[in-house]
């Protein structure tokens, strides 16, 4: 899913018998309601099986895999471990005293357990995730955007937290997985407008490329959602949702903390309609519309907005993209009023990545029009290492006005256990 692994462009084979060829522990995606960032879509992406060419072959984890493999097999279990880690470094800051650098990591690790209805169709899954992120500098890498001047943020996620459950929830799949539902505490990043190439850490870093920076998106917090595929091709889903407004505050020391508004009224709602060929194809061959609307709470005025994403993977080799959002501009996390972006990712035989993009936003605020063009190339050393050296360059940035041009260098590294 967001690593375009093994099983792209085989819609004719059945999806269990592909993903028990393609994975190293027979792992396939338990949490399907959501995009490439949910806990089932990493574990699967994680343990994917690759055919690399000057690569440094490791063997040493087989024992590893082998165990995880039993586990889900007999009790159908799947986890990972994984840290990523970024750096950033811009062209330029707006004042003498700003940082122009940062680095940070991301250490997560993803939990599915699947005890009810396994090989029936129907089945009820608990997935969490255990995080925490930090800087290695002064400068927290997610807002270096705003010393150096870009409006859009340019290492999505890799901000600070302390150590706690960014999510805990149960998903259910009912009607020969025609229905699914999820509850519990969820990031909503996860479930709506997505695309293929939306996971920062291994794909497109600057914010532009994510989900549309028009929405008042919450952070992880309590919710409810739930799809629907209501032709008989099963080519067409509806899925509505209500999640927490504001989302987890991230204080410390409270892992399990879930957030207060949605039980006080105060809800971030979603409805989005969308086409794919088939299911199995959600990731790859996909369209989407998203209607949004997030309700005030403390720190935030009410907002709406519409949101587009598509990308359709072509030949298993190219991946073109498109996102577009519009809005009123509310919001504590709205970032943008209008935003366009476009872009292509070409997959090499080695499972390589390589992506470039344009965006367009009209941000909120009043402040000048900025265009960001992202390139980056995501490199397997070995299975399960990939390196990711990034170039941004903004034009106009927003934050900036006395710079006509900024640029941004970064390096990521991404293990998965």
């Amino acid at each position: 899913p967001a690593g375009l692994s093994a099983q792209e462009g085989t819609s004719s084979q059945s999806r269990t018998a592909l993903l028990s060829d393609s994975t190293q522990s027979g792992y396939s995606n338990q949490t399907d309601l959501g995009g490439p960032e949910t806990v089932g879509a990493e574990l699967e992406q994680g343990n994917a099986k690759s055919d690399y060419y000057f690569r440094i072959p490791i063997r040493v984890f087989k024992p590893w895999y082998d165990t995880k493999a039993r586990l889900n097999e007999k009790y159908g279990l799947q986890y990972g471990i994984n840290y990523t880690t970024g750096f950033l470094t811009a062209s330029d800051g707006i004042t003498n005293e700003s940082e122009t650098s940062a680095a940070g990591g991301i250490f997560d690790i993803p939990v599915s357990w699947t005890p009810i209805g396994r090989g029936s169709g129907n089945t009820g899954t608990f997935a969490l995730k255990l995080e925490n992120r930090h800087s290695y500098t002064t400068a927290v890498p997610m807002f270096l955007g705003f010393d150096t001047g870009s409006i859009l943020l340019p290492a999505t996620k890799v901000n600070e937290f302390s150590f706690r459950f960014w999510e805990m929830y149960y998903q259910q799949t009912l009607q020969e997985a025609r229905v699914r539902f999820a509850v519990g505490k969820v990031d909503p990043t996860n479930y709506w407008n997505f695309h293929a190439l939306i996971h920062p850490f291994m794909n497109f870093f600057n914010y532009g490329f994510s989900v549309s920076p028009t929405a008042n998106w919450p952070n992880a917090g309590f919710g409810a959602l739930a799809s629907w595929l209501p032709t008989k091709a099963q080519n067409w889903y509806v899925m509505a949702g209500l999640h927490d407004a504001g989302g987890d505050p991230l204080k410390d020391g409270e892992p399990f903390y879930i957030a207060d508004n949605f039980f006080d009224g105060k809800f971030f709602s979603a409805f989005e309609v969308g086409f794919f060929p088939s299911f199995e194809e959600r990731y790859f061959r996909k369209a989407s519309i998203t209607f949004w609307h997030s309700e005030a709470y403390e720190g935030s005025k009410e907002g709406q907005g519409v949101a587009i994403a598509s990308n359709w993977f072509i030949d298993e080799k190219y991946i073109p993209f498109f996102l577009a959002g519009f809005s009123d501009g509310k919001g504590a996390n709205t970032l943008a009023k209008n935003t366009v972006s476009g872009g292509m990712g070409y997959r090499f035989k080695s499972h390589d990545i390589l992506g470039a993009g344009l965006n367009w936003a009209d941000p909120t605020g009043g402040l000048r029009d900025q265009y960001t063009l992202e390139v980056y190339y995501r490199f397997y050393l070995t299975e399960h290492l990939a390196i990711t050296p990034d170039l941004q360059l903004i034009k106009n940035p927003s934050l900036n006005p006395d710079q006509s041009w900024l640029s941004y260098f970064g390096i990521r590294g991404r293990i998965t256990l």
